[in-house]
């Protein structure tokens, strides 16, 4: 079996205002290809799936892999998005967010651009 691509899911309580966030703190608009869904599409592959589903609301975690860390805090703090906890490892560097229905988010930027290849 091959796997070509993969999605990460988000479940949230109100996909209307969950898509508004998601837009400030991911910078682009999302797709809404079905009812209760909207979608943002990686430039590299894969991509990530906002659901409406308030039973598993707030029970996701998701990583992003990105360039620039610093560049990534500086973004967060223009939307008012504040990291709950960031931590620096000998190969690479982390922030943790959660989004208003508690779901985890990471961006983990790799020393040595080794994640984002």
């Amino acid at each position: 079996m091959t796997i070509h691509n993969v999605l990460a899911e988000v479940f949230v309580r109100d996909i209307e205002a969950a898509t508004a966030w998601y837009e400030r703190l991911l910078g682009t608009k999302g797709s809404q290809p079905m009812e209760k869904l909207s979608e943002w599409k990686s430039p590299g592959g894969g991509g990530l799936q906002v659901y409406a589903d308030p039973a598993r609301a707030g029970s996701s975690a998701v990583t992003f892999a990105i360039k620039d860390l610093k560049e990534l805090l500086a973004h967060l703090r223009s939307i008012q998005v504040e990291p709950t906890r960031t931590q620096e490892g000998d190969s690479v560097s982390l922030a943790f967010v959660q989004d208003p229905d508690g779901n985890q988010l990471v961006f983990a930027a790799a020393h040595g651009d080794k994640l984002t290849k």
